[in-house]
């Protein structure tokens, strides 16, 4: 089978771990980031030796990627998602699939017209062995609990479906 040609939109910080799976994973043939930022851009070319664009659509226009991995700002997600489904390319979408619900029922939509595929990385924030730590820290330290709750997978609202852009 041969390797799928993937673009990452997006090299930040998460942006990086992702590149780095990217490239370390042998069924894909990481080809190209696209990245706002002038410094993004010359990071990920020294590191990774490839294509960088400033603009997704140059992106879809000149690098062979058939795949790409979306890691931008929320705000982002549903508009890129789409473009590069409407330019022909699979998208993996991180979390929160978009801004809103009919951002997202767009994205659906796209996804179907066109016959490509997408999905959202939603991590682990919906395994029942995550509720299950929550509890038991509660139980443990409440002030460790307190204090993680500034940002933090803990929260109520991060680990029930539904929320904001669940």
């Amino acid at each position: 089978m041969e390797p799928l040609s993937v673009g990452l939109i997006g090299f930040g910080g998460r942006g990086r771990s992702v590149a780095r799976a990217l490239d370390a994973a042998s069924q894909v043939e990481f080809t190209a980031v696209c990245d706002l930022v002038d410094d993004q851009r010359s990071a990920a070319e020294d590191a990774y030796d490839i294509e960088t664009y400033a603009d997704a659509a140059e992106m879809y226009e000149r690098s062979p990627v058939e795949a790409v991995v979306v890691i931008t700002r929320a705000a982002g997600h549903a508009p890129l998602s789409i473009q590069a489904m409407e330019a022909g390319k699979h998208v993996l979408c991180t979390k929160p699939l978009a801004a809103n619900t009919a951002e997202a029922a767009e994205m659906v939509a796209t996804a179907r017209r066109t016959g490509l595929k997408g999905a959202v990385d939603f991590q682990n924030r919906f395994r029942p062995c995550y509720w299950s730590m929550k509890d038991a820290a509660e139980e443990l330290d409440p002030l460790q609990v307190t204090i993680t709750n500034q940002r933090s997978m803990f929260l109520d609202r991060y680990l029930r479906p539904g929320y904001a852009y669940g």
